[in-house]
């Protein structure tokens, strides 16, 4: 018997709105909104879909404390917004991050970047 998983949630691609709603969330700054939105490929789509569904976003203060413990480079502006940086691969790594793909192992402290959504409990 083969088995048939929705996998579609973990694989859609935020729409145009959705990336100009998550570039414009009142914890992000984005210096050009055009070049953001031309710029974001299928990756940054995915990520941005889960973190927008995931809520991480309304603790800004305690993002910025973690992203520093495992050397994510997080900037924030004068009004707290998150610096979203116009390099990709920062970007990326600010995505992940948001998505919570870093973790920390509780045997050795490693930290370690995930490629799996797997709960351990």
């Amino acid at each position: 018997m083969s088995r048939v998983f929705d996998l579609s949630e973990f694989y859609r691609e935020a729409t145009n709105d959705e990336v100009e709603a998550f570039a414009t969330h009142e914890k992000m700054a984005v210096a050009d909104l055009q070049n953001f939105l031309a710029s974001a490929g299928p990756l940054i789509r995915r990520k941005i879909s889960l973190i927008s569904q995931s809520g991480i976003l309304e603790t800004t203060e305690q993002l910025v404390a973690v992203a520093q413990i495992f050397n994510v480079p997080m900037n924030v502006n004068e009004q707290g917004r998150i610096i979203l940086p116009t390099n990709k691969t920062e970007l990326r790594q600010i995505l992940r991050f948001l998505d919570e793909d870093y973790y920390e192992s509780p045997l050795s402290q490693s930290r370690f970047v995930s490629n799996s959504k797997r709960r351990a409990d």
